[in-house]
């Protein structure tokens, strides 16, 4: 019991060999929340926090409300962070909505620690109470980067080298896609899923009707989208779209 209890007091304390520099900068920008108090979120819509450490605010959605308030924290201890002034709106949410959840752990918050970290920094984090407890897992929002304008680089993993290369622009806040398949252009929507980070797709694409003379890669490249499933990130400006499987689909170029 004894080691249990000990276990339990240091489950929050930062864990220096994940990553090798933590301060509260290292969290800034948007994640999922995945469980609360050890269990899994429910709610009407995807529950999840963005932080803003350089203008101290923290907003986002308790998986029914939009939340928004105030970060405070304590020059003595870059892991230290609370919130304040801490508000909500007022829809009426589902049952077993675990929203109030959501709420009590945010607002007894005290600190939080690094749980996973990859080459891009760190992945996950747990926002812990002042006995700490872990309250908030949190998976960052990685999906955010692809936000913007790419041209296709690669199609089935064969080079695009026709003059008409397709571009896509993404934005995924809204869930719409947009662009060019190479020469009519393209509409649909973007589906993501707040329980996996990595999964993507397209749905009600549509293209306009115009005669494209010429070589062009239209159909291979609709084809494609129709069986993107998830995708995956070589760096900041290179992302590859793929099927179930894993297999590369798409690979596209940040314009």
């Amino acid at each position: 019991m004894a080691a249990a209890l000990l276990s339990g007091l240091c489950a929050c304390k930062t864990q220096k060999e994940t990553v090798s520099s933590v301060n509260l900068q290292s969290i800034d920008g948007s994640w999922n929340i995945i469980s609360v108090n050890g269990g899994k979120i429910i709610g009407d819509e995807p529950a999840h926090l963005t932080f803003n450490t350089t203008e101290k605010r923290m907003y986002g959605n308790n998986g029914c409300n939009v939340i928004n308030g105030a970060i405070v924290t304590d020059a003595a201890n870059p892991t230290s962070i609370q919130f304040e002034q801490v508000i909500s709106t007022m829809k009426a949410c589902m049952p077993n909505s675990t929203d109030g959840e959501v709420m009590q752990a945010i607002n007894e918050t005290k600190s939080f620690k690094v749980t996973a970290s990859d080459a891009t920094g760190i992945t996950k984090i747990a926002l812990c109470n002042d006995k700490k407890k872990e309250m908030l897992v949190l998976s960052r929002k990685e999906i955010n980067t692809l936000n913007g304008n790419w041209t296709v680089k690669k199609l089935n993993g064969e080079e695009v080298t026709v003059a008409l290369v397709p571009t896509m622009t993404l934005d995924i806040t809204n869930g719409k896609l947009s662009g060019n398949a190479g020469c009519n252009r393209i509409n649909g929507t973007i589906k993501t899923d707040a329980s996996n980070d990595k999964a993507i797709s397209f749905d009600q694409v549509t293209t306009t009707m115009m005669l494209c003379p010429g070589a062009n890669v239209e159909a291979a490249f609709k084809q494609a989208l129709s069986k993107v499933a998830q995708y995956k990130t070589a760096d900041t400006t290179t992302v590859e779209l793929l099927d179930e499987a894993g297999n590369a689909l798409i690979t596209l170029i940040k314009e």
